[in-house]
């Protein structure tokens, strides 16, 4: 353990790095290769606790349930499912990152992903960054036993013990004050970096709540021992992780329009009650980190977006993009900007209106028409775009309005 240590800490000073990759052959790695060898082996796989984070397959959902899948299986028979294809884990270089710092070197061979079960066998769960067991996993022996999570608390599994659904910037920090002191320091290191990119490097003001903090202030002793927890954003070497992080998440320039909008994509299902015939639709919500102009024009967000809404029986797809405007010098970044890509099928009557009638009503959104940026034909899909005036609702924020629009009684 100590030798671990040594390899992943550094003094804190700017001219070092916080954490250094470690080796391939650690306590995290065995685990991981051990685990999925045994659960694929196992004749009695349904005994297992699958622990799972949400379809989008960000690093706080892969840090998340590789954590608390890693505490459980310290009393009983435990692995993380990651909800994404092994194809699809190239689209986050951030994650790719985080993993290798962390030993994860072949995450395509070492994580368990749904390329590795069909059909999906397990039958108890424990949901980390999402409360609520897609549809997919149900089943008449389904059981979720535990949430941990930092999202809208969408009212199902009431039984389950624990049931953590309170604020965080990241869900890595309610996970990370579970651990022991004893946890090994790659894990506290991939739960550090899901941390730092969720809270925009623990910026003041910013998503950091007291529970991150708290969480970062935990886990840097278990990567450097010698380091004082004290003034966390201001620490060089926790800034340039945290700078190193966001730069390699914002790398998308070699990502087509159908990849970006499956990078980080989440899906719901929403009853329409306000509809005669109450029919269930699915929605999708994708964010890219590129105003529209960058690569959606011309036809392109228009052609991937039906392509993709096809592709996932969609009925509703919202494309949020995050983006910083240019400035006119080179010094620093812009003003933090949204824009909202709204398309939706013709199939269901009203839908569209619903859905505009409700997007600028919102208060919080506070949504206005984007009228500079032309589609081109729609045939029967419905396009809308709009310029989001509140930057700082997420998708964290708006599936939550979307449900409610979406499944109001009138």
């Amino acid at each position: 353990m100590a030798a671990q240590l040594r390899r992943l800490s550094s003094v804190f000073k700017s001219n070092t790095k916080l954490v250094q990759p470690a080796s391939m052959d650690n306590a995290l790695t065995k685990f991981l290769v051990h685990s999925k060898a045994k659960y694929l082996e196992s004749n009695d796989s349904k005994e297992y606790l699958m622990v799972m984070g949400n379809e989008a397959g960000d690093l706080d959902s892969i840090a998340s349930s590789i954590t608390y899948a890693w505490l459980q299986s310290q009393t009983r028979s435990a692995i993380p499912y990651i909800q994404i294809s092994k194809d699809d884990l190239a689209l986050r270089p951030e994650n790719i990152y985080a993993l290798s710092l962390a030993g994860i070197t072949d995450p395509k061979s070492q994580l368990l992903v749904p390329d590795d079960v069909a059909p999906f066998p397990a039958t108890k769960f424990a949901l980390v960054d999402h409360n609520r067991l897609g549809s997919q996993f149900a089943s008449n022996d389904s059981l979720v036993e535990a949430i941990i999570d930092h999202h809208e608390d969408e009212r199902h599994h009431l039984d389950a013990n624990p049931r953590t659904i309170s604020p965080a910037g990241s869900c890595s920090s309610h996970i990370a004050l579970l651990c022991p002191s004893t946890l090994p320091p790659e894990l506290a290191t991939l739960l550090l970096c899901a941390i730092l990119i969720d809270t925009n490097g623990l910026k003041p003001g910013g998503k950091a709540l007291q529970v991150d903090l708290d969480a970062v202030a935990r886990l840097l002793p278990l990567i450097s021992p010698s380091v004082q927890s004290t003034d966390l954003h201001n620490i060089p070497s926790l800034k340039a992780l945290s700078d190193d992080l966001a730069e390699r998440k914002a790398d998308v320039s070699s990502l087509s329009p159908r990849d970006l909008l499956r990078r980080d994509y989440k899906e719901y299902t929403f009853t329409l009650n306000w509809h005669d015939e109450k029919p269930s639709i699915k929605a999708g919500l994708s964010t890219v980190p590129l105003r529209l102009k960058d690569w959606g024009t011309d036809g392109k967000l228009l052609d991937a977006g039906k392509a993709y809404m096809q592709e996932r029986g969609l009925s509703v797809l919202g494309v949020l993009t995050s983006f910083h405007k240019k400035k006119l010098t080179s010094k620093g970044k812009g003003k933090h900007a949204r824009e909202m890509a709204w398309l939706v099928l013709s199939e269901v009557s009203g839908l569209d209106e619903c859905l505009w009638r409700g997007l600028e009503a919102d208060e919080e959104l506070k949504v206005v028409k984007h009228d500079s940026f032309k589609v081109g034909e729609t045939g029967d899909v419905r396009v809308r775009v709009y310029k989001q005036g509140n930057a700082n609702a997420t998708r964290k924020a708006t599936a939550p309005i979307l449900k409610r629009i979406l499944e109001a009684e009138e």
